[in-house]
């Protein structure tokens, strides 16, 4: 694919599923916004293998399954925004991941596990 930005915004009854970027192989910028997504699951990203930059802004009650992350190989930057996110579980990133940059913000009630950041060796 020759997309390089993807923004959704404001899709409240949006829903993500392992095939919803399979063929955006080639992005490099994805923001999710207002698209009331609740759960991200482990298989959510496939096809995103050279994603480097996502955000995910005003989606309320986001919950991360462990690996969520895991199929974005070249994720280097990451932006969650006001998402009501509670925890980040343990071994959400793939060991060895790229990413550099987390921007976790506006989520009051997050607490951090033992091994919520396990795999990033960039940081």
């Amino acid at each position: 694919s020759k997309l390089l930005g993807l923004y959704i915004v404001n899709n409240p009854h949006m829903q993500l599923d392992s095939t919803s970027f399979i063929k955006l192989t080639g992005l490099q910028l994805l923001v999710l916004n207002q698209c009331n997504i609740r759960r991200l699951k482990s298989d959510y990203f496939t096809g995103l293998l050279s994603l480097p930059s996502l955000t995910i802004v005003n989606n309320s009650q986001l919950m991360l399954e462990a690996g969520c992350f895991r199929q974005l190989p070249e994720l280097t930057t990451m932006h969650i925004v006001n998402c009501s996110l509670t925890t980040i579980p343990p071994d959400t990133y793939q060991s060895g991941s790229k990413v550099k940059t987390i921007l976790i913000r506006d989520n009051p009630e997050l607490t951090l596990q033992k091994g919520s950041f396990n795999g990033l060796s960039g940081l």
